[in-house]
Order: structure tokens, then sequence, then C-alpha cells
């Protein structure tokens, strides 16, 4: 009791410094410490411990108490485990359904991409079809137009010899 007193004493200090601390003081700490920890030690595992002595009746009773307190955990354990599975598939389904979204919303984009690439060679074919169009009109007016120049002059009719 008087080391609780002390241990408060020096626990209500305003300040442990290098100065002011002392091996006293840190092995009055030290001590508390592992007195604690050895009680925490002994809480937990005397509801376990069989009893050698007493009654018939109190030896039942504690046997049934550690039965129920096992019980217990278990049924903490396992319904620990089955929100744990619970979540596992929560999210999994989750996944499931934002990777089909995802797919779904890939798969609209590239038939937009498709279609729209599609536009995009049927629009140069009609411009490479107009074009090859507009060269066979000009080629048959430059032909059209040598026949009829060689017909009124045959030689050097398109005065490239001079």
């Amino acid at each position: 009791m008087a080391e609780d007193v002390e241990l408060w004493k020096l626990l209500r200090k305003p300040r442990m410094t290098s100065s002011t601390e002392s091996a006293v003081s840190i092995d009055i700490i030290q001590q508390a410490r592992l007195r604690r920890s050895r009680e925490a030690h002994k809480r937990r595992h005397t509801d376990y411990a069989t009893e050698f002595y007493g009654s018939i009746a109190d030896k039942e009773t504690k046997r049934q108490s550690v039965r129920e307190m096992l019980k217990f955990q278990m049924r903490q354990q396992d319904e620990s485990w089955r929100q744990q599975l619970r979540n596992r598939v929560a999210e999994s389904i989750a996944a499931s359904k934002e990777d089909k979204e995802h797919s779904e919303k890939h798969m609209k984009e590239s038939k937009e991409h498709i279609k729209y690439l599609r536009q995009f060679r049927d629009g140069n074919k009609t411009v490479i079809e107009l074009k090859a169009e507009q060269r066979r009109i000009n080629r048959q007016k430059e032909n059209a137009a040598d026949r009829e120049m060689l017909l009124h002059s045959p030689i050097n009719w398109n005065k490239t010899l001079s």
C-alpha cells in the first residue's frame, strides 16, 4: 500500500526529467507494472483452473461456468468468422458489380469508337472516290482536248518540240 502511495506521488509530479528520476523511482514504477501484469494474468487464467478442493457441487458449478464461458467464446468466434465471411462476400459482390459496370461501360465506349471509326472510314472512302471520279473526268477532258488538237495540228500539238 505504501508503494502505491509513493507511486501515486511519482505519477502526480508535473514532469519526470532526467534530473528528477532516480533508480528508486524507476524501480517502483517497474515493480508496479510487473504486479499489475501478474494480476491480469492471474485474472485471465484462474477461471480455467481445475479445482482440487471443495464440495462436488462447487466443483460442478465451477466446471459448468467454465463450459458456459467456453461456449460463449466459441459462439463469439463463430459469429466473428461468419461476419468476416459476410463482409468478404459483400465485398466480392460489390467488386464484381463494379467490374461488370466497368466492362459494360468499356464495351459501350468501344462500340461508339468503332462507330466513329466506321464513319471516318466511310467519309474517307467517299472523298477518295470523289477525287478518283474527278481525276477520271479531268483525264477524259484532257484526252478529248488532245484529240481535238491532234485533229487540227497533228505535229507538235502540245508545243513541246519548239
